[in-house]
């Protein structure tokens, strides 16, 4: 019915939108949310939430790469723009390009990131996630003992802020440590 309602052009289309892409997301359809995020980018091109969006579900699916080209194309447009930003808007751009950078395996450049998104306004929940992705910056340095003192945290925060996704994964990292590809453990930016 959402997709239906999605399908024609109405009153609640755009609404119809958005619902499909936290459905597509949820049910892991990622190239199904990408392409709905592409549309509403060409009928709402000002918004820049949706490139923020476009950029955490290409992380989602796993996709450093098309992840980090999102997110660097909206924070250009983040820079030049002058409208108020949403509660924790900053900090979650700089996490989720932090995020991007550590699938890429540019640690410096992530730890960067994420350590400026901690310090950002933002939801709770958002720091545990970014603990749980700094833990894994100092996983692929090789430096496990903060690692596991970030990836304490991230299960911490996660659980206080009901966030099992993050808490569970963090707790699994914990115990096994993110692991070292090696065509990207050696990059630092």
């Amino acid at each position: 019915m959402v997709e239906d309602a999605a399908a024609f052009e109405s009153d609640v289309q755009t609404n119809a939108l958005f619902t499909l892409i936290v459905i597509y997301n949820r049910e892991q359809r990622y190239d199904d949310a990408l392409r709905v995020i592409a549309r509403l980018q060409g009928m709402y091109p000002r918004n820049r939430l949706l490139w923020l969006e476009r950029g955490s579900t290409a992380l989602r699916a796993g996709r450093g790469a098309d992840a980090r080209a999102a997110l660097e194309e909206g924070l250009a447009a983040l820079s030049k723009d002058s409208r108020p930003r949403a509660f924790g808007e900053e900090a979650r751009w700089r996490f989720a390009y932090g995020a991007s950078l550590v699938l890429s395996g540019r640690v410096d450049a992530a730890d960067r990131e994420l350590r400026q998104s901690l310090t950002l306004d933002g939801p709770a929940w958002l720091k545990g996630r970014a603990h749980k992705e700094l833990g894994k910056v100092e996983d692929l340095r090789g430096n496990r003992a903060a690692a596991i003192e970030h990836y304490r945290q991230a299960v911490r925060i996660g659980r206080a802020e009901h966030d099992p996704a993050s808490s569970d994964e963090a707790a699994r990292l914990l115990k096994a440590g993110y692991p070292r590809a090696p065509e990207v453990s050696h990059v630092r930016q």
